[in-house]
Formats: structure tokens, sequence, C-alpha cells
């Protein structure tokens, strides 16, 4: 199921297994002045020993909580998952084979397009009908799948040595594009509530001077790709949980950004209109970064070709797709070299002197 953001009636058919179909009305609206506050509830009527039943899902912010158990000093998006008996005594089972029964036992998965599967445990505040989880950096909310999985064992002939995985419904967020983003010449990323015309977050970039200057939105509107102009990188942002993203999707190794060459100076950058490549332009160099950004692919948030664009005696600086999606233009400014202009290549400008190239 996808739900949209905004003030809006949505309409939600369920079809059980057994019985008639069951239609809930619910009204979808966000607070002005709120920051991604947000909740769907769908009626569900399951048995408790089948699955987890989930019934609705909240995303919000809270205070983090340092490794010593005090609270960090910024919030951070956490999702709170309403639903009934997530968690699971199993009465028949012995005291061995009770998983299942406490909190700490549940997972809060997030799958994403390309299939990969990120697993958090609930945190210690969650009740048997709330669950509360950190949304990791690692997933870009709006494109993931939310559900909670609930172990339990199955009696083998009386062995009880069968363990599965109980899982409830998955939830999908959408985003209808409320925020605007704009790049800060430090560390940040200042994001505007476009209703409220009021500063709704400042959303830390990692990096000793990062300087994120331009920004593109990918088509769904769930991921902001800021240049960084004294990283030689590019910074993902979730659009929806406010936070930046870890751009390989493993955590291990840090919150990491989308590489370029080494000696890259970012410039612009702009999003294809199928939202499966972002083209980003060096400021030094006739030379365009051609980024995978499609969420399904395997190399998703990766650097997977270069454009070389000459003559670009002072590089390339701002860029724009035409409508069909077919052409990248892209800006060359030129200079005076020893009294004569560089001499230009037939073919590479339009009727106005700007570069193009064939997207084709």
């Amino acid at each position: 199921m996808t739900a949209l953001f905004g003030a809006r009636e949505l309409q939600i058919i369920s079809v059980p297994a057994q019985g008639l179909p069951q239609r809930t009305t619910l009204g979808v609206e966000i607070a002005a002045g709120k920051v991604s506050d947000y909740v769907v509830q769908v009626a569900q009527s399951l048995h408790p020993e089948h699955l987890a039943g989930q019934r609705a899902l909240h995303l919000g912010s809270a205070a983090a909580l340092s490794s010593d158990g005090r609270a960090a000093d910024l919030l951070a998006p956490f999702v709170e998952i309403q639903g009934d008996r997530f968690i699971y005594d199993n009465p028949s089972a012995p005291a061995s084979a009770k998983d299942g029964s406490v909190i700490a036992d549940l997972f809060v998965i997030f799958e994403t397009p390309d299939g990969s599967r990120y697993e958090v445990h609930p945190d210690a505040s969650s009740t048997p009908t709330q669950v509360f989880v950190q949304v990791p950096q690692s997933v870009a909310i709006g494109t993931a799948k939310v559900y909670v999985q609930r172990p339990q064992y199955l009696s083998n002939n009386g062995a009880w040595d069968q363990l599965v995985g109980k899982e409830s419904n998955r939830v999908q967020l959408s985003y209808d594009a409320r925020y605007i983003f704009g790049g800060l010449s430090g560390n940040q990323l200042l994001v505007i509530d476009s209703q409220s015309k009021y500063l709704a977050a400042r959303i830390p970039i990692g990096g000793d001077y990062p300087a994120p200057r331009s920004v593109a939105i990918s088509p769904d509107n769930t991921r902001a790709y800021a240049t960084l102009r004294y990283e030689s990188a590019v910074a993902v942002i979730d659009t929806v949980a406010l936070q930046q993203l870890d751009a390989d999707g493993n955590l291990a190794n840090g919150v990491s950004n989308i590489e370029l060459l080494p000696g890259a100076r970012p410039f612009w950058i702009a999003v294809s209109k199928n939202g499966n490549k972002a083209y980003v332009s060096d400021e030094v160099a006739g030379r365009i970064y051609v980024l995978d950004i499609d969420p399904s692919s395997g190399s998703y948030n990766q650097l997977v070709r270069t454009l070389d664009v000459g003559p670009a005696p002072s590089g390339l600086r701002g860029m724009a797709i035409n409508a069909s999606g077919t052409r990248l233009f892209v800006a060359a400014p030129e200079k005076m070299l020893f009294g004569s202009a560089q001499r230009r290549r037939p073919g590479l400008r339009d009727r106005r002197g700007r570069r193009q190239r064939d997207l084709r």
C-alpha cells in the first residue's frame, strides 16, 4: 500500500483469506509546522498465532540516545508501528522455545527495491501494540516497505525445534514534495516547509568542510542529491526522514557519500526524467560524472561513467535536461587566452553557445 502526504481522504480495501473484503476510510493530514508527522490506519483481523498484525505506521522525530543512555543533541527520525499481537507467549511451547514473547525478540525490517533487507531491533520503549524503531541511515524510507517480523517455534512432533518468522503486513510511505532543500557553504542542508514557509530542519552533512552546493531531487521525491564542492563527492539525503543517507548501504564504514574521481570539483547536478541517472558537472575540468540513482539497480548510488566535454578551459557549470529527456545541456564558460578565445569544436554547442550531449 502506498499513501501520500497531505490533506486527503483514502479508501483502503483489504481482502482476507476468508470472509468478505473490508473497507477502511481514513483522512491523512500533516499538522502545520510539524516535520514528517504521518499516520495510516488499516482495519485488520488476524489470528495471534499466525501473524503479527500491523495496522498503523507513524513517522516522526524523537531524541536519539547516545551510547551512555543520555539524549543526544540532535533529533532522529523514528517509525512508530501500531498493531496487535506483535509478541506472542506461545503457551504450548516449553520455556526454552518462547522466542517472540518479548519485544527484544522482534525485528523491524526495511525492504528496499533491490531486494535488500535491513533488520533493526525495536527500541526498548516499545509495547505489545506499539513498536518504535529509529530509521536506519542505510535506507531511504520513502522507497522501502516496512514490516515487523516475530520469531516463533513450532512443534515438530513435540520437539519444538522448527523456528519460523511471522510477518506483519507491509506498508510503504510516499512523499508529495512538501519540502524545499538548499545547500549552505559549510556542512548543512536547509529544509524549508513549502506550506508553512518556515525552516523545518537543518540536515548535517559529514566531512570537514563539504560545502554542499547544487541540490537535485529524484522524480519520486524520496531522495535529494547534493554536490559537495570540497569533498569530490555527492551526498544523498532522505527527503522523508530528513537525514543524510549512507550511499553504499553499509553503516559499518560510516555514512558515506557517492565518490567521484580524485580531485573532482562538483558544481551542478541534474537528474534524468526517468530517475535512473544523475549528471554532475566539474567546475575545473570539462567532465561530467554519471551516477546510477536507480534504487533497484545493482550499482545504485555509484559513479558508473564519465563524459568528456571540450574545450572547457574554465570547467563546466549549470546543466539542464530537455523535456524529452534525450539531451543534456551544460554551460561551459570560455576565457581569453593570449588575446584570443579558445577555438570551438563544431557540433558541440547550440545557437546560444551551450554545450550539449545526446543522452540516447
